[in-house]
């Protein structure tokens, strides 16, 4: 009878073991680089794609065909039919009346035309649409490092919620702590109902604010899935600390800033396009000339007249010319329209010179502020600890009440939380600061 239990108890035991693997394989989680993280970003982005597409229409358009500098070449054909009554007399006395007359007309032929002068509009033109795939690609690139930065700011605030999970998770081991001393020392009677009962609610407070981290953890980690535009339910790790880059130097950001600052040049771009199209209207006072050929071919037969039949084919050329004389002063208005938009593009670079070079300079302060908090804020964690340690040792010989050992206890959750918001800032500021000096993107 006993090794028949002792073979069953086994098969049960390893058929327990197989299915708690098997749960423990299905629920592993795959580990999440930054690093992979902004590759998986950068390579599914929506904004990308699209910023990418209207990358290649803006390339596709900055070509000199269609700032109108080549030739246009046509081909038409026709073909016409008439029937009716006709009747004509000629001065030498000849009559034809038809009441059933055809008329047959036959022209082809293929035509080009050449601008060949138009006081430089086309160059302003082509010009112009050179400058708008500059600014696309700016715009492209902007678009990329936006989508860096929040890559990296949102995988920074999900360590964050790591960091403060374990933090909680700590707390929640003493408040245990805590209850199993109070129900020995009230099972030995050196305790009492009040100090079993207040352990039991704090150590439930400690678990309902962990659970409520767990939620947010987890909220944090949709939210990266989301902006890396892929399955929202994909559940990962990311690395367990906040690293933060190289010291920033304030001297070396405002020499990127000013050479590198996307705000700023793409004020200067669109400024330099403003003055492109102030020169394409100043143009439109000068004449416009054209080269015109082709190659030109009509036939015709009819009864409806004494020639039966004519045809004509052969090539033709020529020039043509036009000049506005009179438009309603419309292109007066225009020049005057865009010489105030000129102005307007002037004092919006010095204003967002000015609003980003402020920006930078806050964001610095915040930077270095933070940098010397989290020095600050570990050594009161490291105390925080150590004191914590100590009390739960006064705590276990009674030399101190269960509400101080609870006030030290909160002190360390305090200084816990403070050091790792303070991390999180900082590594948010550095990002920022690189976005504003454009050192984001190389």
């Amino acid at each position: 009878m006993i090794p028949y239990l002792k073979s069953k108890a086994l098969r049960f035991i390893s058929c327990m073991l197989f299915i708690l693997t098997g749960l423990n394989q299905g629920n592993t989680q795959d580990f999440l680089s930054l690093e992979d993280a902004i590759s998986v970003g950068l390579e599914n982005s929506y904004g990308i794609k699209i910023a990418k597409n209207e990358k290649e229409i803006a390339a596709n358009n900055a070509v000199r065909g269609n700032a109108g500098m080549l030739p246009q070449v046509a081909a038409v054909a026709a073909y016409d039919k008439s029937i009716g009554a006709a009747r004509m007399d000629h001065i030498t006395g000849l009559e034809l009346d038809n009441k059933n007359a055809h008329i047959d007309n036959l022209n082809a032929g293929v035509f080009l035309k050449w601008t060949l002068f138009d006081g430089l509009h086309m160059f302003h033109a082509y010009d112009l649409l050179k400058k708008e795939d500059e600014l696309s690609d700016i715009e492209l690139k902007v678009v990329l490092e936006n989508t860096i930065a929040d890559i990296t700011i949102r995988y920074a605030h999900i360590v964050q919620q790591q960091l403060m999970l374990d933090v909680l998770n700590k707390q929640v081991d003493i408040s245990k702590f805590r209850l199993q001393l109070a129900q020995v020392k009230k099972e030995v009677g050196s305790g009492s109902d009040l100090e079993l009962l207040q352990a039991q609610v704090d150590l439930n407070a400690d678990e309902s604010a962990l659970y409520n981290q767990k939620t947010r953890l987890a909220n944090s980690k949709i939210s990266l899935n989301e902006l890396l535009s892929r399955d929202v339910n994909i559940d990962f790790v990311v690395m367990d600390t906040i690293i933060a880059g190289h010291r920033l130097e304030r001297a070396i950001l405002k020499q990127h800033f000013d050479e590198q600052n996307r705000d700023i040049i793409i004020k200067q771009l669109s400024r330099q396009s403003k003055e492109l199209e102030l020169k394409g209207i100043k143009s439109e006072k000068y004449p416009e000339i054209n080269f015109v050929t082709g190659y030109n071919f009509t036939k015709m037969s009819t009864d409806a007249s004494f020639i039966s039949y004519n045809r004509f084919y052969g090539p033709h050329f020529g020039l043509t010319a036009s000049i506005k004389i009179f438009d309603g002063s419309d292109i007066r208005r225009r020049i005057q329209n865009s010489q105030a938009d000129l102005v307007n593009a002037d004092l919006q670079i010095k204003q967002t010179r000015t609003q980003m070079e402020s920006t930078l300079v806050r964001v610095f302060n915040d930077y270095e502020n933070y940098l010397q908090l989290i020095e600050f804020e570990k050594r009161s964690f490291e105390l925080a600890t150590m004191n914590m340690d100590i009390a739960k040792e006064s705590y276990e010989v009674g030399m101190i009440s269960p509400l101080q050992l609870r006030e030290v206890q909160k002190n360390l959750l305090s200084a816990g939380y403070r050091m790792i918001r303070a991390q999180y800032s900082a590594k948010q500021k550095e990002v920022e600061l690189l976005l504003i000096s454009g050192q984001l993107v190389k």
